[in-house]
């Protein structure tokens, strides 16, 4: 049986509990260097040490002997070596936390945009011109920031793993995409109107996010006992999410997702109304549901929702087809606003900032994990703002007067 140490002419050879071999030697700088792999038998480590012993003595002095490579290095080069494609597959393979629905998102910008763009160039030979022109190459903007932000954020991996040296996804702007949303929010009665076209059973769903702030995945996944209307208080703590064509349930998008918010009380009594009609007396018993009692998935949703904004907008003797109504939106009328049910939540922060919410009550109202975020989803008010300068003026002196 072999010992455990087994000195020989150049270096040594160690057998390892795991019953592989590790191969070590002092090297001529007299640093002790350990083979980068172990090997399943003995002939591989006696090998590895073979050549290194020769590459000592073709030095012909300190300064030309280089020293192995260890196993970060190896490591390093071979992911240098792999395509943008590979190496954005080992990431996400690598990053096991990911919600559901990113990873459904991110497999998906993958596959459609960064693949074919730069996909096929090796990682470490992409340049900034490179990311520059795949970038311009799309007029699919609002997706194609996304999958920028995503090669971004691998490119960024790649940098602090040494895999590159810089991150080349330099396009200024990128990543980010504009807002084109109205300047000025729904009014109250606008909500009320998309709210009274949508089916009975889910008109509440309309009021819980323009008032609460509510996403669709946590208006859908509500249930009773999330509501205690006595103390007029509602409890955040899942949300509802699409994988491909799946729909799963966790928790919200983050942390502070997880929250108990006020509700307004000017919709305590309709949603008193809202649980005697449509909710089981279940504490489980899901707010919003289908008439069978099952859960309302993300396509039902948002077509009953785009239907209800064309029908509150639109005169009845102009209105399309149902059908065409929710397939043909460049067609709408001008004065019909392009929205989705999640712009309701500017809404939201936005009644409630006018109201007099500060800035970390906008973000424990939204569940925003910072300031930004939550002023992201503020819109202006035309005619508040109007309010705001006329107090202005007002602190003004007279023209002429010291």
């Amino acid at each position: 049986m072999a010992s455990k140490h087994n000195r020989r002419g150049f270096g040594w050879i160690r057998l390892l509990p795991s019953g592989r071999f590790q191969a070590s030697f002092t090297g001529p700088d007299t640093r002790r260097y350990v083979a980068p792999v172990t090997f399943e038998k003995r002939s591989g480590a006696e090998r590895w040490l073979a050549n290194e012993e020769r590459r000592v003595e073709q030095a012909d002095n300190l300064s030309e002997w280089v020293p192995p490579s260890s196993k970060a290095d190896i490591i390093r080069s071979h992911k240098a070596a792999l395509t943008v494609a590979d190496y954005a597959r080992q990431w996400l393979e690598s990053n096991t936390e990911l919600r559901p629905g990113t990873r459904v998102l991110y497999e998906a910008l993958l596959r459609l945009h960064i693949v074919p763009g730069v996909g096929g160039v090796r990682i470490d030979r992409l340049t900034r011109q490179q990311v520059e022109t795949w970038w311009a190459s799309t007029e699919q903007k609002r997706i194609h920031h996304q999958a920028y932000a995503l090669l971004r954020t691998i490119l960024k991996r790649a940098t602090e793993d040494g895999v590159i040296r810089e991150n080349p996804c330099l396009v200024r702007g990128a990543g980010k995409p504009s807002r084109e949303k109205n300047l000025d929010p729904l009014t109250p009665a606008q909500v009320q109107a998309i709210a009274d076209h949508m089916p009975d059973r889910w008109r509440i769903g309309v009021m819980l996010a323009a008032w609460c702030g509510l996403r669709s995945g946590e208006v859908r996944e509500l249930r009773r006992g999330d509501l205690d209307l006595k103390r007029g208080l509602l409890s955040i703590t899942r949300a509802t999410a699409r994988a491909g064509k799946r729909i799963v349930v966790g928790a919200p998008k983050t942390d502070a997702g997880i929250r108990t918010i006020p509700i307004p009380s000017g919709i305590v009594t309709a949603l008193e109304e809202h649980l005697a009609r449509f909710v089981s007396a279940s504490g489980r018993g899901l707010v919003l549901s289908m008439s069978g009692g099952g859960p309302v998935n993300d396509s039902t949703w948002r077509d009953a929702f785009t239907l209800a904004v064309y029908w509150a907008f639109t005169p009845e003797s102009e209105r399309m087809p149902s059908h065409l109504a929710r397939s043909r939106r460049a067609d709408w009328p001008d004065y019909v606003p392009r929205i989705t049910f999640h712009d309701l939540r500017h809404v939201a922060l936005t009644n409630a900032g006018l109201a007099g919410a500060t800035l970390r009550e906008l973000q424990a109202l939204a569940g925003h994990t910072t300031p930004a975020m939550a002023m992201r989803y503020q819109e202006v008010s035309r005619s508040h703002l109007a309010e705001v300068m006329d107090r202005v003026s007002g602190m003004m002196p007279e023209a002429g007067s010291d």
